[in-house]
């Protein structure tokens, strides 16, 4: 928790100007079915704007909902979401999808 307004404050520090943000790829909520315990505690950090509903109809993290609401909490001016899932996609890895065959990253960018 805290990373993300911690990354944030770091990238203003270098640089004053509008802050922009990319959701990339990542588990999307049609696939990542949560234990409803769990995300309650999860809701009641974040906000309802993480509670969501698998494909199914069970119970889901929203994993980008939460990225975007930190986000613009930490005041990123512009935030895109690509809405790539990575379990759906054949172009990307996911644990949940694919198991542990490889690695993912996460890249910070400061663009003068």
């Amino acid at each position: 928790a805290g990373v993300i307004p911690a990354a944030v404050r770091a990238l203003r520090h270098l640089d004053a100007g509008p802050a922009r943000a990319v959701v990339g790829p990542c588990v999307r909520p049609a696939c990542y079915e949560f234990g409803e315990a769990e995300l309650a505690s999860v809701v009641s950090v974040v906000g309802d704007g993480v509670e969501a509903r698998t494909h199914d109809g069970r119970p889901a993290l929203d994993v980008a909902a939460g990225v975007r609401l930190a986000l613009a909490a930490a005041g990123v001016d512009e935030c895109v979401d690509t809405g790539l899932c990575t379990t759906c996609s054949a172009d990307h890895w996911s644990h949940r999808g694919g198991g542990d065959r490889q690695r993912q990253a996460l890249v910070a960018v400061l663009v003068a």
